[in-house]
């Protein structure tokens, strides 16, 4: 084989050995998307207490694994389940109060009803006096004197209808429609609100860090007292976009840690979710 044939043939083999990798690398970066570009992060939440007061109760330490649900401090909850105490009275006195309405209105309801008779009568008597007289059977006097008690009678029926449309209006409604009562009900709610307040616990799986609590010291409405740093983890990755484009729901990879390289930890996606941040795309797993 001549020298001319040797170099045309190694021409060749670089040439198909490059056009070779060059196939695997443009297919594999399809199918098979690679990137140092990624970190993970995790969710930090701060705790702090929705009512102030001193600390009763310390459950929780640093660096400690905590549950959803679980308590990680108290607070003294003496004043707030005092409050509760007196907005109960307070909805017993509305209704104590609208009792005594209800009472007051049927007994004003009922002088309307006997000044209603009254009115009839002297009405009647003055109409028989103004007649007597028309005929001289009575005295101008009698027949303005019952014209006088007729008209007499009949404020009395007037003031009584309206001290009934004032109690009325005093009493409202039975039930949503009676405003002191949903006061003080509204009042209620908010006060066993901030009694259930008083044991704060944890809004989801973590660990406690950051902790700067200890018993008997005030906690301030929120002021954060201490950090909850979630057990799950988010990959955030740097891809171009035509990858995030054909990556889906439920495929299989793996990432690494730069302090150990040589360790891959496979999983699957659960959750995508593609971002543009200044022109890049971001692909965001949770």
């Amino acid at each position: 084989m001549t020298p001319d044939e040797k170099f045309s043939r190694w021409v060749k083999l670089a040439a198909l050995s490059f056009l070779t990798l060059f196939g695997y690398f443009l297919i594999a970066d399809n199918t098979m998307p690679l990137t140092p570009h990624s970190m993970v992060t995790r969710t930090v939440t701060k705790v702090a207490p929705q009512v102030s007061g001193p600390v009763s109760a310390l459950a929780v330490g640093n660096n400690q694994d905590v549950h959803k649900g679980d308590v990680l401090f108290r607070i003294e909850s003496a004043p707030y389940r005092i409050a509760v105490d007196q907005a109960k009275l307070a909805l017993a006195q509305a209704r104590q109060t609208n009792a005594q309405l209800d009472a007051s209105l049927m007994a004003a309801r009922q002088d309307v009803s006997a000044l209603a008779s009254v009115l009839a009568q002297k009405a009647r008597e003055a109409k028989r006096l103004k007649a007597l007289f028309a005929k001289n059977g009575v005295s101008q006097q009698q027949r303005d004197d019952a014209i006088s008690a007729a008209n007499t009678a009949r404020a009395k029926w007037e003031a009584a209808k309206a001290r009934v449309s004032a109690l009325q209006i005093q009493r409202g409604g039975d039930g949503a429609a009676n405003i002191a009562e949903q006061v003080a009900l509204s009042k209620l709610k908010k006060a066993q609100l901030n009694a259930s307040y008083t044991d704060v616990t944890a809004s989801h799986d973590g660990v406690v860090t950051n902790l700067q609590l200890d018993v008997g010291a005030y906690a301030s409405a929120g002021q954060p007292i201490m950090a909850l740093v979630s057990e799950r983890a988010q990959v955030i990755a740097d891809f171009a976009k035509k990858v995030c484009e054909i990556l889906r729901q439920g495929m299989p990879y793996a990432w690494r840690l730069i302090v150990n390289p040589a360790r891959y930890m496979p999983a699957m996606l659960p959750v995508l979710m593609l971002v543009s941040v200044r022109g890049k795309s971001m692909l965001m797993v949770s």
